[in-house]
């Protein structure tokens, strides 16, 4: 079992709120065959497709939904599932993901 970080990133959320957010990415190799035979460095790609996966999933979401423990959940979930769609190929299992403290830089404007 390894892990890595998700350096913190600064993102739009859905509702236009700004925060700053990271993530631990806890994995396992299940195939080391397929690992050294489908890509050439797989730490790299992993954290460069984790970084993406993350961005992408909580832009679509708002302060209120990342701030509900349930609902953060489901999108820690949402990212460890869509990782593992890519890297199970890979012979790689992505076991939790983890997102850091959420850091709240601007509000969402008040609609009305």
């Amino acid at each position: 079992n390894s892990a890595f970080s998700v350096p913190p990133q600064q993102l739009i959320t859905h509702d236009g709120g700004i925060i700053e957010i990271g993530a631990e990415v806890h994995y396992a190799v299940t195939d080391c065959v397929a690992l050294v035979s489908q890509v050439a460095d797989y730490q790299e790609m992993l954290r460069s497709l984790a970084k993406t996966v993350l961005i992408r999933l909580t832009v679509k979401q708002t302060i209120s939904q990342l701030s509900i423990s349930k609902e953060k959940v489901k999108c820690e979930s949402a990212v460890r599932d869509e990782i593992n769609g890519q890297v199970r190929k890979w012979g790689i299992n992505i076991r939790l993901v983890e997102f850091c403290e959420i850091k709240l830089l601007k509000a969402p404007e008040k609609e009305g």
